[in-house]
């Protein structure tokens, strides 16, 4: 299994343009999916479900990928809430979910 890459290994938080969601905000569930390029978490923003996605390569990939998805309203693009890095450095791409 591949590691997950953190947010300091190539990504300052402070300057990205993409909403970056509070620490606390977000709990991080069991994985439902993974795939080459990073791995699908199920999750809670307050009470709504989220999927989080985690890099497995790139974490400047998936921030730009967040920042031009959460500018796009289509009803073939899933609804992106922001970026959020949790306590221990991990960064996750924050998606609406319906499982």
């Amino acid at each position: 299994e591949v590691a997950p890459v953190t947010a300091r290994d190539e990504v300052d938080l402070e300057n990205i343009p993409v909403h970056v969601l509070g620490l606390h905000s977000i709990i991080k569930g069991a994985p439902i999916g993974r795939g080459g390029m990073s791995t699908v978490f199920n999750g809670k923003y307050g009470p709504i479900p989220v999927a989080l996605k985690q890099a497995t390569h790139s974490v400047s990939t998936l921030v730009n990928e967040a920042a031009i998805i959460t500018k796009m309203m289509h009803p073939n693009v899933v609804q992106t809430y922001g970026i959020w890095e949790n306590a221990d450095a991990d960064i996750f791409m924050v998606m609406t979910c319906k499982l």
